[in-house]
């Protein structure tokens, strides 16, 4: 969780600098290629689209729950590094690490 707390923290202050500056992160090609080598670029467009409506509408929310829209870019975080989060019956969050996310460090391993 620290390390989707930082990939947070840090593309929301590149995007945030990019809109004050009235540029488009997608015109840096180092950044471009950096967050598509993670497989990251369609999640940074979305999240960037969602900042911005965010920002436009500071002062303006209906409720609290506008803010909170930001929290599931935490799922897709997870889901991009094979975590699945999911709610139990119990109202617990649960995480599952699919085998397949694992299975290259598991080479060799035996039952």
């Amino acid at each position: 969780m620290p390390r989707i707390a930082d990939i947070l923290r840090f593309s929301g202050s590149v995007l945030g600098h990019y809109d004050g500056l009235e540029n488009s992160s997608f015109d840096d090609p180092a950044l471009i290629a950096m967050v598509e080598a993670m497989g990251l670029r369609d999640w940074l467009a979305l999240f960037d689209s969602e900042l911005s409506w965010l920002w436009d509408r500071r002062r303006k929310w209906a409720s609290f729950n506008e803010f909170l829209m930001l929290n599931r870019h935490v799922e897709r975080l997870l889901w991009s590094y094979g975590l699945i989060p999911w709610r139990t019956d119990e109202g617990q969050i649960y995480i599952t690490v699919p085998v397949a996310s694992d299975a290259d460090k598991l080479g060799g391993a035996r039952a």
